[in-house]
């Protein structure tokens, strides 16, 4: 992912410019900057912030305001990053420590994925391990997901909605069988027929 400068981070920019450079506020405030390619900088930066109450002594009221206020930082994306951090120092904490270059740190989706499918009921510690080694390796997002689907396939739609795609299906079929001039008007009205059985099943 690449680093233009966005609102939020110049607005961060013209924050750093008041604040000491070298302190933890500052580091923090530069982590926010470079967020898209470094959350763990990040999440390392906030779990550390939050653990020792340092938004108190730097005027916040709460750590959910200075995020907002300060990092530019939505509820929902420091929740995520939390939580992403938190699970990754419980399984994977020797991950925590690549330098980002010569050994990839997994991207956040593929963390975020990996946790849910940690807390999914249904998987096996064997199946969970298998997709955790796949996610530390850097396998692609959609490599993971496919291996979720073999593990965990989705239940098939209901009765319900296979009818409604068919009588869909059919709706197109009397409309393209109707503009058709040598196409039999019986056969039109079997189709007809055969679209209001299937809304029939539907009741």
């Amino acid at each position: 992912m690449g680093t233009t400068e966005t609102k939020g981070s110049l607005a961060i920019a013209e924050k750093m410019a008041g604040v000491e450079p070298g302190t933890p506020r500052y580091d923090t405030l530069e982590v926010a900057r470079n967020f898209k390619v470094s959350w763990v900088q990040l999440g390392e930066k906030l779990w550390d912030v939050r653990r020792a109450r340092t938004f108190a002594d730097w005027g916040f009221g709460s750590f959910e305001e200075y995020c907002q206020q300060e990092l530019r930082l939505k509820p929902p994306t420091v929740d995520k990053l939390m939580a992403s951090y938190g699970f990754m120092k419980k399984e994977g904490p020797s991950v925590l420590k690549r330098d980002g270059i010569r050994e990839a740190i997994p991207d956040i989706q593929v963390v975020e994925m990996l946790r849910k499918v940690k807390e999914e009921q249904g998987v096996s510690e064997q199946e969970y391990r298998k997709v955790r080694d796949m996610a530390f390796d850097n396998a692609p997002i959609n490599a993971l997901r496919k291996e979720l689907r073999q593990i965990n396939p989705p239940e098939p739609p209901a009765q319900e909605q296979v009818l409604q795609r068919l009588a869909a299906q059919v709706d197109r079929l009397v409309q393209a069988l109707s503009s058709l001039q040598k196409i039999p008007k019986v056969v039109v009205e079997r189709a007809k027929a055969l679209a209001d059985d299937l809304r029939e099943l539907q009741e």
